[in-house]
């Protein structure tokens, strides 16, 4: 118990350096919520094993980003300039950046920053990169919170078969499992687009069972 909650509380510390000492704009990134011990809870009871420590911390950092994309998405960025922060995230590199505002500059190069330490560790662990598979997760991610920001600039409600496809890539969840899947040496790519496609399956039914729900409620 004293273990878990030290590095939960190691966790947490290690999200604040991330998107606070790296990033260097927590005033800028008021607008975001800080809420670590959540992200680290989620994961915690995802990969419980004390081995996976560090897994732990890392993904709690993927977690972080996250909630820090569909925060800027949904509270802080104008539509013009998602679209500029998307095609640049499409090109990733630094230079597609500049004429964006300072906190999405420094978002994605502390998020560019904690992928390449997720690649090394698969790299070095099991033996191969993934980095371009986990570029191009965020980039999907990405795509999904601008077409959710356009909806909500223009006020439109979208068919729920086109709410269901965004929604279960804007929940975070497939973003997340990919980082994982790769952490604990799985690289056979066709097994992991079998795992996503079932996943995508899972979410959509849990989205529907959950606005039937809401609506017979």
């Amino acid at each position: 118990m004293k273990r878990q909650r030290r590095e939960r509380d190691q966790t947490a510390d290690a999200i604040r350096a991330e998107l606070v000492d790296k990033v260097r704009v927590s005033q800028e990134l008021g607008f975001a919520r800080d809420q670590p011990l959540k992200w680290y809870a989620w994961i915690m009871t995802s990969l419980p094993n004390p081995k996976f420590s560090c897994y732990r911390i890392v993904l709690s950092k993927i977690i972080a980003f996250i909630y820090l994309l569909d925060d800027i998405f949904d509270v802080e960025g104008s539509v013009d300039n998602l679209h500029l922060f998307v095609q640049a995230i499409q090109r990733w590199d630094d230079v597609s950046m500049n004429s964006l505002p300072n906190y999405m500059r420094a978002c994605f190069k502390a998020l560019n920053s904690t992928i390449n330490e997720i690649a090394q560790i698969v790299l070095k662990e099991h033996g191969w990169n993934p980095i371009k598979y986990l570029k191009k997760s965020w980039i999907q991610l990405s795509n999904a919170f601008l077409m959710e920001a356009k909806w909500l600039s223009k006020n439109q409600v979208p068919t729920m078969d086109d709410y269901m496809k965004i929604a279960t890539i804007t929940c975070g969840v497939p973003t997340v499992l990919m980082h994982m899947y790769f952490l604990l040496g799985h690289h056979t790519k066709d097994d992991l687009y079998e795992v996503l496609r079932v996943l995508y399956l899972v979410l959509r039914e849990f989205f529907v069972f959950g606005m039937t729900w809401e609506v017979k409620r």
